[in-house]
């Protein structure tokens, strides 16, 4: 028993003395906005036409109705409809979301490599911040 707890006290000392520092504020903060999503590139999206060059996996069928709704929302803005508050922003969140929504459906993601899922949920995010800007 004296060998069991001396075993114990040994782990939890080695444990504690190899214990991370819990992250400053700073570092959270900065974890926080390097998770945001940025602008699309312009190989992604091209602003002077406002065509959006989708990834291949959300060309699937399965991704048809939102696609061409994302597609005809940003064809149509207007520096007077676009922005953080506009009515085609609440829209593009709507479109964006119901896509996120597909994406994430359990038959989807079980044959879908991590890296493609979250290549692709990155992309879906930053459009839906895209279509935060207004048009000029």
């Amino acid at each position: 028993m004296n060998s069991y707890y001396a075993n114990r006290e040994a782990r939890d000392r080695y444990v504690a003395a190899h214990r991370e520092a819990p992250p400053t504020e700073q570092e959270l903060e900065a974890f926080g906005k390097s998770a945001e999503p940025g602008r699309l590139s312009n190989a992604q999206f091209d602003r002077s036409t406002n065509v959006i060059h989708w990834p291949g996996l959300l060309r699937d069928s399965d991704f048809t109705s939102d696609r061409q709704t994302l597609d005809r929302l940003f064809h149509d803005r207007t520096p007077d409809d676009s922005g953080s508050m506009s009515a085609s922003y609440g829209q593009i969140q709507k479109a964006c979301d119901s896509m996120m929504q597909t994406l994430g459906k359990k038959d989807r993601i079980e044959h879908m490599p991590t890296v493609t899922f979250i290549g692709v949920e990155h992309f879906i995010k930053s459009l839906a911040y895209e279509g935060s800007f207004a048009v000029k």
